[in-house]
């Protein structure tokens, strides 16, 4: 419960208490030109499990050349969290965090705060000294940057056949930065002539940079060109760009996210040491579309996009997705006697093509196995889906899939669709792409807005014009207008339409119904109501013109 804040005034040991949690705040824990056997501690002393939460900044050396900036006993651990900031160096053949020159150490957990660590000569940053062994590492949040002493690893063992570390793990949230010392071979592992029994072990979730001599661990920011491991793709990401080699690209489960101009596909692979989907999901999971995409499975036996049994991909935006096998995989679904869940397609333009036997999107081939519910939505631009040669179905079934039965699925149009089939190939459009009115007819109806057409206004005149029919455009919005006490025409609503994709808008005052004869335009307000004064008593049945932006 105790803080610790200031800076030592004198050659003092400072230990921590076996089982307390202690925050260390803006302290300073070291003295000039100490270094002798008559203060042989470290600059803070663990006697046990202990727990440090970090405020502000601090600053923690080791006093004697032996021991580590902080020590932490065998067969004990010390985890630190918070959001300060610590930096700990031994002062000679310590590690920075862990054990010193004879002093094997304990656990180190990370789960926060700014850590940056440096190793004294043939000693770990974070973990072993020289020749003596560590147990485990775990950093599971926070920014830690750590720096190897000579032949010794930034985190892990340091240097000597009697250095070993039990286990490193990294995942979560977080930012590693990890530089060896001059001789050594890993930037976190084992030093030289020592070992590593188990790790480093690295979160598939996180981008792990393997450049010598530093290693760079972070959330990946979504660049498929920066990959050089597999990776698993966490909710809220956004893929861009192209993937540079043959690695898999996995949506965690439940995740949503976003491909944005992303390729994720390598020419030339087909080979089973690279047996997977050119996108897999672990479970269900939501793709939104921005830009052109497209996505090919590696091996001849996956899909483009692999969706699991039991579990349903959602597939949502305006952008536009090419997805193919390699082989005999459907473009979305499963593979070869590889079986696929749900799928929902609400939104973009889909173009899906299924290899040999395999369903455009749907299940592959394979006796028995079997796909799920197949949901098309009205939101979508297009889907077009083509099926392999023998396969029974574009969208749906594969070859020897069941046609019947708890493994077979369905194929659901959920909306008002043009659904023409050409050979292997269905093409399903909505009405509403056809009929530029459809979609606001459907949007006005189910808002209960209705023309109330009879009601007029003194000069007889209706009183609210809703509908803009024949644009040039083919697009259709919501007008609301009466008319104040002078009998000038009153815009009470905004048009219903995007203003970001590319429209600019004004109304159109004419002498008769159809909006044919002399016209009067007026620029429409964006910021609200707009009043048009001085219109001619006979010019009063209005439109809303809507127009191509250049």
């Amino acid at each position: 419960g105790m803080t610790i804040y200031g800076t030592l005034g004198e050659k003092c040991k400072v230990s921590i208490a076996a089982g307390a949690k202690v925050t260390v705040s803006n302290a300073t824990i070291m003295v000039d030109n100490v270094n002798s056997d008559s203060y042989s501690w470290a600059g803070l002393t663990c006697l046990g499990n202990a727990e440090i939460t970090l405020k502000g900044e601090s600053q923690i050396r080791g006093f004697y050349e032996d021991y580590p900036g902080i020590y932490v006993p065998r067969s004990s651990t010390l985890t630190i969290k918070g959001e300060g900031e610590l930096t700990a160096r031994s002062n000679g053949w310590g590690a920075g965090i862990g054990g010193g020159y004879t002093n094997a150490c304990g656990s180190v957990s990370i789960l926060g705060g700014t850590i940056i660590a440096y190793g004294g000569n043939s000693a770990a940053g974070i973990g072993g000294g020289n020749n003596v062994a560590c147990e485990d590492i775990y950093i599971g949040g926070g920014d830690v940057t750590v720096y190897g002493g000579q032949n010794a690893a930034g985190i892990g063992s340091g240097y000597g056949a009697d250095a070993s570390c039990d286990s490193i793990d990294i995942e979560g949230k977080v930012r590693v930065v990890a530089k060896r010392g001059s001789g050594a071979s890993n930037a976190i592992g084992a030093g030289v002539g020592a070992t590593c029994y188990n790790g480093p072990t690295v979160s598939s979730a996180l981008y792990d940079d393997l450049g010598a001599p530093t290693r760079t661990i972070t959330v990946w920011n979504g660049d498929l060109s920066l990959l050089k491991k597999d990776i698993t793709v966490l909710s809220g990401t956004k893929m861009y760009g192209t993937l540079g080699g043959p690695y898999k690209v996995t949506i965690d489960s439940a995740a949503k996210v976003t491909i944005s101009n992303a390729t994720i596909m390598v020419a030339g692979v087909n080979s089973q040491d690279y047996e997977w989907a050119g996108l897999n999901c672990f479970g269900s999971a939501e793709l939104t579309l921005e830009g052109e995409n497209r996505i090919r499975g590696f091996y001849e036996d996956y899909p483009g996009i692999h969706v699991p049994q039991g579990s349903t991909l959602t597939i949502k935006g305006s952008g536009s997705l090419e997805a193919s096998s390699n082989g005999y995989g459907a473009g979305i679904g499963g593979g070869w006697e590889i079986p696929c869940g749900n799928i929902t397609i609400e939104g973009g333009t889909i173009n899906a093509t299924g290899g040999g036997n395999a369903a455009g999107i749907g299940s592959g081939g394979g006796d028995g196995y079997g796909w799920g519910t197949i949901t098309i939505r009205q939101g979508i631009t297009r889907v077009v889906a083509t099926a392999g040669q023998y396969a029974p179905e574009p969208i749906g079934r594969g070859y020897s899939a069941p046609s019947t039965g708890d493994n077979s699925g369905k194929v659901v149009l959920d909306g008002e669709f043009d659904d023409e089939r050409d050979g292997l190939t269905r093409t399903i459009t909505p009405l509403s792409a056809m009929d530029p009115l459809a979609a606001y007819k459907a949007w006005a109806t189910a808002n209960g807005v209705t023309g109330d057409w009879d009601v007029v206004d003194a000069y007889g005149i209706a009183n609210v014009f809703r509908y803009a029919f024949n644009l040039p455009t083919g697009d259709f919005s919501i007008l609301g207008i009466t008319f104040d006490e002078y009998g000038y025409a009153v815009v009470l609503t905004q048009p219903i339409v995007n203003v970001d994709d590319g429209f600019t808008f004004t109304i159109v005052a004419s002498d008769n119904p159809d909006g044919v004869g002399a016209v009067v335009e007026h620029q429409l307000d964006p910021s609200g109501v707009t009043v048009i004064g001085e219109t001619p008593a006979d010019k009063r049945f209005f439109r809303l013109k809507v127009t191509l932006a250049e």
